[in-house]
C-alpha cells in the first residue's frame, strides 16, 4: 500500500483540505475523498455487489461479509437493511395454486377498502418461492399473468399496499441500523442506505411492457403511476436518510436508452431522480444512481439532476460505453464507480483478460481521481474458480492504484 503523504505535525494533505493528526486514510474517508472527486492515497476497488463472496460465508452475521471483503484488500461498504414492506390495516391476503392443464399456477388476491389486487404468475420449474407469490420480487415478471398494476383503474387499491412500517418495523429497523453504524465506524468503513426506486419498482409491479406501451400511448396514464411509486418511495427514503448513511443508492437500471426515448426520460424519470438528489443532498448524504448501459445520450442529463455518484461502467455489456469520453464528459462532476464486468470478465475470463479490462479501467478512469473500481454489477457465482479470478482483479488493481 502506497504510503500516505504526512506533513510536518501530523497533518495528511488530501487535496482541498487537511485532516488532522492522520498518518493514513481509513476506507470510509478514501471513499468520500474520492467521491468528492478530490485527491485520496490511491483510487479504491469497492465491488458493488459481490454475492459470489457472500453466499460462501455466514449470512446470519453482516460483520463476516465485510471483514472478508476487508481481508482481500477492497474498500468495504456497510448496507444498511432493507426496509420492511407495510399493507394499510385493512387489507387481507389471500394465496392459493391451481392447476392449468398440468402446468400450475399461482394466484394472491390483496383485498382492499378499494377493491381486490390480483396477481397471477406461472410457477415455473425455477420458481423459488414454493406455493408462494412475494410481494416484490424480481421472479415474478416474467412469470406473471396478472400484475398488481394492469392499469389506471388498478391505482386506487394498489395505493393501500404502500404503506409506510409499522412502528414495530421501524423499531426492528432502527436497532439493525445501528449494528451496522457501529461497526462500520469501529472499521472505519463506509456506509450505504438502500434504495431508492422509481422504474424498478414500477417494473415489478406492472411489467415492462405495459409501461413502455403506456409511455407511447397514455403518457398521462404513466405519469400517474410513476407519481404513486415515487410517492412511496420517498416515503421510504426519508427514513433511510434520518439514519445519516453516507450515501443513498438509486436502483436505475432500466432508466436509460435499452427501453425510453431521451423524451421520454426527461419527462417521466429525471425529475424525480432531481427530487430524490436534493433530499439527499439536503441530509448530507451523497446520491448514488446505478444505471449500467446504454446511458451515453443522457450524460448532460446527469449532470443536471445532481447525481455524486454514477454506478456502472461497463466495458463488456454496454455497447455505447466510450471510458475516456464519459471520463471527459462527467467526471469533472459526477464521480464513477466501475469500469469492470462482473459475469463476463470476472466469472468467466482469463487472467490476461482479467488484467487488460483493469489496466484499461485504470488508464481511462483513474486519471484526477474521481474513479472507484469494480466488477459491474455483480459478482455471483460462488466457485473457487470466479473467487480466483476476483483476487486476480484485485491483484492487478493493486499493481496499478
Amino acid at each position: 500500500m502506497p504510503a500516505a503523504r504526512v506533513l510536518r505535525g501530523g497533518l495528511l494533505h488530501i487535496g482541498e483540505g487537511l485532516i488532522m493528526g492522520k498518518t493514513e486514510l481509513t476506507s470510509r474517508e478514501r471513499m468520500l475523498l474520492t467521491m468528492e472527486r478530490k485527491p485520496a492515497d490511491y483510487a479504491p476497488c469497492s465491488f458493488m455487489m459481490f454475492h459470489g463472496l457472500r453466499d460462501r460465508l455466514d449470512k446470519s452475521d453482516f460483520r463476516v461479509f465485510l471483514d472478508a471483503q476487508t481481508e482481500l484488500g477492497l474498500d468495504a461498504v456497510a448496507e444498511l437493511p432493507e426496509l420492511p414492506f407495510a399493507f394499510h390495516p385493512d387489507v387481507s391476503v389471500t394465496e392459493w395454486k391451481e392447476n392449468d392443464g398440468g402446468a400450475f399456477v399461482l394466484h394472491k388476491r390483496y383485498d382492499t377498502p378499494a377493491g381486490p389486487v390480483h396477481t397471477v404468475v406461472n410457477q415455473t420449474e425455477d420458481w423459488p418461492h414454493g406455493d408462494h407469490i412475494e410481494f416484490y420480487d424480481d421472479h415474478n415478471v416474467p412469470r406473471s399473468r396478472a400484475f398488481h398494476v394492469n392499469g389506471r383503474s388498478d391505482l386506487k387499491a394498489f395505493r393501500y399496499l404502500l404503506m409506510p412500517p409499522t412502528s414495530e418495523q421501524l423499531s426492528k429497523y432502527r436497532l439493525s441500523c445501528k449494528a451496522v453504524k457501529d461497526y462500520a465506524a469501529q472499521k472505519g468503513l463506509l456506509v450505504r442506505g438502500v434504495r431508492g426506486v422509481l422504474i424498478d419498482a414500477a417494473i415489478r409491479f406492472a411489467g415492462v411492457e405495459n409501461l413502455v406501451f403506456a409511455a407511447m400511448e397514455d403518457p398521462d396514464y404513466l405519469d400517474e403511476y410513476l407519481g404513486v411509486i415515487s410517492d412511496w418511495n420517498m416515503q421510504r427514503m426519508e427514513i433511510v436518510l434520518e439514519e445519516r448513511p453516507d450515501i443513498f443508492l438509486r436502483r436505475a437500471w432500466y432508466e436509460n436508452m435499452s427501453f425510453w426515448s431521451p423524451q421520454m426520460f426527461r419527462r417521466h424519470m429525471k425529475p424525480h431522480v432531481i427530487r430524490e438528489s436534493r433530499w439527499a443532498r439536503e441530509a448530507g448524504v451523497k446520491y448514488c444512481y446505478i444505471n449500467t448501459c446504454m446511458y451515453k445520450n443522457l450524460l448532460g442529463d446527469f449532470k443536471e439532476m445532481g447525481i455524486d455518484v454514477l454506478i456502472g461502467a461497463d466495458p463488456v455489456q454496454d455497447p455505447q460505453l466510450d471510458m475516456s469520453l464519459l471520463k471527459r464528459e462527467i467526471g469533472g462532476e459526477i464521480c464513477i464507480w466501475g469500469g469492470g464486468n462482473g459475469f463476463v470478465t470476472v466469472e468467466r475470463g482469463s487472467p490476461d483478460e482479467i488484467k487488460r479490462e483493469v489496466n484499461d479501467a485504470m488508464d481511462a478512469l483513474a486519471g484526477g481521481g474521481g474513479f472507484i473500481l469494480s466488477p459491474v454489477d455483480n459478482v455471483r457465482d460462488t466457485s473457487d474458480k470466479t473467487l480466483e479470478n476476483a483476487k486476480l482483479f484485485i491483484g492487478a488493481w493493486k499493481e496499478r492504484r
